[in-house]
């Protein structure tokens, strides 16, 4: 957050290709995992410009074009939203005194859809040892790491029953997010804007198809969900 987005952008994109080149010239490689995501600008036609997406889709495109023998070995991991993402000050709920109520100021309407991880700090785990179990299967291809899909409304709605926190969720305007919270609501806010104008296609790539939890032989019972997460999260230190 030191530098602001769209120098985070250019950092994060010339810290990968670094990675990248250092992992092509590693005559021992066998396999690389790139943590990446979809491209928010390409599945929105240009609309939705989200930094910390884009870095990290440029990045797949540039091993994909540049260095084929290490895409052959890569697998392309995305990773789906964090329970710990509402530690974040502009996604935590904030107490009103004069309701009583934890108010949820968001950039998009309640019922865009928004898929987790549940708690990143077990799952991705999970799906690594997955991935590198099944080489075969796995390298040269991109793999979804997520536990479930649901509503922002509903999230709330899962936050405010864990912690016992009554919750109001408050729709707003892509502006005054960032008024909130100058520049990085921005970045956020074109994120969940993009999440709800593009819905269940926002984890897509053109021509590929995506291997999943089922794919993968993960049994979900050993994943860490939302009320779990949050659950474990001491919210009277957020």
């Amino acid at each position: 957050m030191k530098y602001g987005p769209q120098e985070a952008e250019k950092r994060e994109l010339a810290q990968a290709k670094n990675l990248a080149k250092a992992a092509a010239e590693t005559s021992g490689l066998s396999h690389y995992i790139w943590s990446t995501l979809p491209s928010s600008a390409t599945l929105s036609q240009g609309k939705y410009h989200t930094p910390h997406f884009e870095s990290k889709a440029s990045v797949d495109e540039y091993i994909l074009k540049q260095f084929p023998d290490l895409a052959a070995k890569t697998t392309f991991l995305w990773v789906a939203y964090y329970a710990s993402n509402l530690t974040f000050p502009l996604f935590t709920p904030s107490l009103l005194k004069t309701s009583g109520k934890y108010a949820w100021v968001q950039p998009v309407g309640p019922s865009t859809p928004i898929t987790t991880i549940g708690d990143h700090r077990k799952n991705v785990g999970i799906f690594v040892e997955a991935v590198l179990r099944q080489p075969a299967l796995t390298r040269g291809r991109y793999v979804h790491a997520e536990v479930e899909t649901l509503t922002n409304g509903e999230l709330l709605e899962r936050w405010g029953k864990v912690t016992g926190k009554p919750t109001s969720y408050v729709p707003s305007t892509l502006e005054a997010y960032n008024q909130l919270f100058p520049a990085w609501g921005l970045e956020m806010g074109v994120m969940l804007q993009f999440w709800e104008a593009v819905g269940e296609a926002s984890w897509r790539k053109p021509g590929v198809m995506l291997l999943r939890k089922d794919d993968l032989g993960i049994d979900t019972a050993h994943l860490t969900g939302l009320d779990t997460a949050f659950a474990q999260i001491d919210w009277n230190q957020v």
